[in-house]
């Protein structure tokens, strides 16, 4: 309908239009930016509140794991509104494939259809076929119609095989005066026999001890640089001063090497009882007017002997004289901790005090946005996600990708149309660069929890969307 108002002034006669469609046109504007202030609000409001509850599940510790099977658990711990039959099973993977591939994994168990009841409800599958000393990672998933929920992961570990025979002590020497006086250092160049190298680190199987008649003194593990610290490698034990260790007395001290009870299902011992090299004998205590050139001759002789078992150069030998090289000063520092200040010669720098003010580091930009999407608890798959993830997780898994990567692809995929469309519409990409830097910009700001300046930004690239692709020339 078309008002006229018609108005006289000074015998003229005025005529001012108004139409409707202008009128109409300011609401269609305001109902635009009203469903774009709400979808952006939406992206970051929790899943549960937008739609009806869905199921909820925890993952729980593994049960009587072998070396060849586990019992996975899991807590059904909310029905959630989603009719009566639920389907409950696992997620795992070997350590190595949960690290390559993220948040993949590559086997599942059976589906079991479950009827939804009242309260808690555990449930467990075994799985079989494992490989023995290695990580798994896993976790528990419920399926309902064609979504999933996800309890967090868990990681355990199949239990090792004991050596192929008993481990020998080839070489065992203590040093003192090296830190203060009267301190100990036990260096110990041992075989821990393996045909099939286990995947868990020597330092998490294996642990030495010195015996004072048969009581604990102190303890140490060992470095796993080379064959996960097993075969031969070199081990140490330091006691302080206050350790009081009765130096030189052969009859007092012995060794012991025993596998951890949570890599073992029965864990082996290995002492004086196996073989008489555990005993700290008269010949064991170095003799030196200066231990500390004594112990880089020691290391210089066990590097030698490490270069021929791993074939891997451990020394550089200069005009003068004979320093560790990089792998050799990894090693031994790691091995002898506080090596380079017992035996400076063997190290191209000397150690020297220094006034260090420590720094803390925050997190990487990959920790934040993972922060910003997945919650509080940084876990995909639980109650807290926002819209964004819930909707996105189950999609990447279901790709067997990167969720991360999955909303990069999202976004260059509204980049490229937006360049086409300039390049299409303008004989010229340019306004389309300009667009898809701001939605770069915008995700990243939702991301990170800028909602306001998203908005923002979103308004400019929906109102010059509009005029440069939907309005009529």
């Amino acid at each position: 309908m078309l008002g006229m108002i018609t108005a006289i002034y000074h015998g003229r006669t005025r005529v001012s239009t108004k139409t409707e469609p202008n009128l109409n046109r300011a609401a269609i504007w305001i109902t635009r930016a009203a469903v774009l202030a709400f979808l952006l609000v939406a992206l970051f409001l929790p899943a549960s509140a937008v739609y009806a509850a869905d199921p909820t599940v925890t993952t729980n510790a593994a049960s009587d794991v072998t070396g060849a099977t586990a019992y996975l658990n899991g807590t059904l711990t909310a029905p959630g509104d989603v009719g009566t039959t639920i389907y409950l099973s696992f997620q795992y993977a070997t350590d190595e494939y949960y690290t390559t591939h993220g948040s993949a994994y590559s086997s599942q168990t059976v589906e079991v259809a479950w009827t939804v009841a009242d309260g808690i409800t555990v449930f467990k599958y075994q799985i079989t076929g494992l490989a023995p000393s290695a990580d798994y990672d896993y976790r528990a998933r419920v399926r309902f119609g064609t979504s999933y929920a996800y309890g967090a992961n868990v990681t355990f570990f199949t239990s090792m095989v004991q050596p192929d025979s008993t481990p020998r002590i080839h070489s065992l020497k203590v040093y003192k005066d090296l830190l203060e006086a009267d301190d100990c250092l036990f260096v110990i160049l041992a075989d821990i026999p393996y045909a099939n190298t286990p995947s868990i680190p020597v330092d998490r199987a294996f642990t030495w001890t010195l015996l004072q008649t048969g009581v604990p003194v102190g303890s140490n593990t060992g470095y796993a640089m080379h064959d996960y610290g097993y075969g031969f490698n070199v081990h140490s034990l330091y006691f302080s001063a206050a350790s009081a260790i009765d130096w030189g007395n052969p009859t007092a001290y012995s060794l012991q090497l025993a596998g951890n009870a949570d890599t073992f299902s029965s864990p082996p011992v290995y002492d004086t009882s196996d073989s008489s090299e555990y005993q700290v004998v008269s010949t064991s205590w170095v003799v030196s007017s200066d231990y500390s050139e004594a112990l880089a001759d020691a290391v210089i002789g066990i590097a030698r002997t490490l270069e021929q078992e791993w074939q891997v150069v451990l020394m550089d030998e200069q005009d003068t004289r004979t320093v560790l090289s990089a792998n050799g000063e990894k090693l031994f520092r790691n091995a002898i901790p506080n090596i380079q200040a017992m035996a400076p010669s063997l190290f191209y720098v000397q150690a020297a005090g220094s006034d260090v003010t420590p720094r803390t580091w925050g997190t990487s930009l990959d920790t934040t946005y993972k922060g910003r999407l997945l919650g509080a608890d940084g876990i995909a798959g639980t109650a807290d996600d926002t819209w964004i993830a819930a909707a996105l997780v189950p999609v990447a898994d279901w790709a067997n990708i990167p969720w991360l990567l999955l909303i990069g692809l999202i976004t260059l995929a509204l980049c490229v149309f937006v360049i086409y469309q300039s390049n299409r519409r303008f004989n010229t990409p340019v306004p389309g660069y300009i667009g898809s830097l701001i939605i770069i910009m915008c995700m990243g700001m939702l991301a990170l929890g800028l909602t306001i300046l998203a908005i923002i930004g979103m308004a400019i690239v929906i109102g010059a969307g509009y005029l440069m692709f939907m309005r009529r020339a």
